[in-house]
């Protein structure tokens, strides 16, 4: 478990990603070929509540701790937001981690990031001035990502996060103070 919390902080959109499709036994839900998870809003509300306590956690060397005593840890601030147990927290942050990093700051809604991974894998096979194994290394984790979603992310789940994003905003900045907006490319004049 603390493997899965080192790589959501080590890492964005494919590392959140990637805890939710690791958080436990897979069930027939996390296999079908829709979302993992049915997003609602309940379920952003207990987001936004394991936030600030994750954040906290973190700051307080979670990742350091033994694995089991981390696990404890991680199961009382899931079961305090809410969740109904750790591998729901985990498909929960991660999911909604994914649709943060598709975040289209100028038009403030969020796009599909399934779509923007395929695109990416797509420029990198592309690209001619890199080997097959070096196109191999730079899609791997994108792959593995977008083999979970053979259909892209529900337009539902996209609009429900996009009305929820100042509240997700305001907390993500309270947890990351120094988190600062991606600056978006302008072409040039």
């Amino acid at each position: 478990m603390m493997r899965l919390v080192r790589s959501a902080i080590a890492a964005a959109a494919v590392a959140a990603t990637l805890i939710a499709a690791d958080a436990g036994p897979r069930t027939a839900q996390a296999e079908s070929t829709t979302a993992p998870i049915e997003l609602n809003q309940s379920l952003i509300d207990r987001w936004l509540i394991l936030m600030p306590a994750f954040g906290k956690l973190m700051k307080e060397g979670a990742a350091q701790l033994p694995e089991d005593e981390g696990r404890v840890q991680l199961e009382r601030i899931c079961a305090d937001a809410g969740f109904d147990n750790a591998d729901q927290c985990a498909q929960v942050f991660g999911y909604i981690g994914m649709i943060l990093s598709a975040c289209d700051g100028p038009n403030r809604r969020f796009r599909d990031p399934i779509i923007l991974m395929r695109q990416q894998i797509a420029k990198i096979e592309a690209d001619a001035n890199l080997s097959l194994e070096q196109k191999d290394k730079a899609t791997a984790e994108l792959k593995e990502v977008v083999a979970r979603f053979p259909n892209n992310v529900p337009e539902a789940h996209l609009r429900l996060v996009t009305a929820n994003a100042h509240r997700i905003f305001k907390v993500a900045k309270a947890v990351y103070p120094n988190l600062t907006p991606r600056p978006e490319r302008r072409p040039a004049p």
